[in-house]
């Protein structure tokens, strides 16, 4: 019984612990950014400034998550893009100076390959940096 007892909060201990440790799904963080982006709008529209700077931080600090995610070279080509979108937006948002190094980040990525991988790109798509097909 106080075996049982000592051990609970230890294992609650060690399950909130790893779930710290999970990584941002791409999901997640498109959400984070369109509920952060709703509630800074409510926050200038109301102008209650306090609250928009406590925002803004959020928005700096799934910037640079997302850009970590984006620097991992374990996720795919295309997720990889997509973080660095998120972190590009949600920094410039928050006015974060990191915002051109992310979408810098974020278009080294745009290579002919990831543009075939990408979903939803029409086969007559061109973009003209790479002028595929003449």
């Amino acid at each position: 019984m106080r075996f049982s007892k000592a051990i609970l909060p230890v294992m609650m201990g060690v399950i909130i612990f790893l779930n710290a440790c999970v990584a941002l799904s791409l999901r997640e963080a498109n959400h984070e950014l369109a509920d952060l982006y709703r509630a800074k709008s409510e926050a200038v529209n109301s102008r209650q400034w306090e609250q928009e700077m406590t925002v803004n931080a959020a928005l700096s600090t799934l910037a640079d998550e997302a850009a970590a995610q984006g620097a991992d070279r374990s996720n795919s080509a295309i997720n990889r893009i997509s973080f660095y979108r998120i972190a590009a937006t949600a920094a410039w948002q928050a006015g974060d100076v990191n915002v051109v190094a992310y979408a810098a980040d974020g278009y080294s990525l745009c290579t002919p390959e990831n543009y075939g991988k990408a979903p939803g790109l029409r086969p007559a798509f061109r973009h003209p940096r790479f002028r595929i097909g003449g």
